[in-house]
C-alpha cells in the first residue's frame, strides 16, 4: 500500500498451501512455463515478466503436469493427498490453454 497515493500493488504471487509438485515448460515458447500442486491451481507464468499470467483452479491436489506438444493443452495428473484418501478427481483432466 503506497503511503502517498493509498494504491495497492501485488507484489508476489505463488503456490500457497502444502507443496509444488508439477513444473513444465512450453514445448514452443520458452517465456511460458506451467505449475501445479497442492493448493488446487495450475499457474500459467512468464520468465520473462518474471510473474504470473494466468490461474485456473481444480478442486483437487495435483501431482505432475505437462504441455501437449504444440502447447495447445495441458495434462495434469491430480489426486495424491497428503492424508492419502481418494479425491473425487483423481486420474487426469485436461486444461485448454489458449
Amino acid at each position: 500500500i503506497s503511503t502517498q497515493t493509498g494504491n495497492i500493488s501485488l507484489l508476489h504471487e505463488g503456490h500457497f498451501e502444502g507443496d509444488t509438485w508439477g513444473l513444465a515448460f512450453h514445448p514452443t515458447d520458452n517465456d511460458i512455463f506451467a505449475t501445479c500442486g497442492d493448493d488446487g491451481t495450475i499457474r500459467i507464468w512468464s520468465v520473462r515478466k518474471r510473474k504470473l499470467s494466468r490461474k485456473a483452479k481444480v478442486d483437487c491436489s495435483m501431482r505432475a503436469i505437462s504441455w501437449s506438444n504444440d502447447g495447445t493443452e495441458l495434462l495434469v495428473g491430480c489426486g495424491g493427498n497428503r492424508s492419502g484418501k481418494r479425491e473425487k478427481k483423481d486420474g487426469v483432466v485436461r486444461q485448454k490453454y489458449v
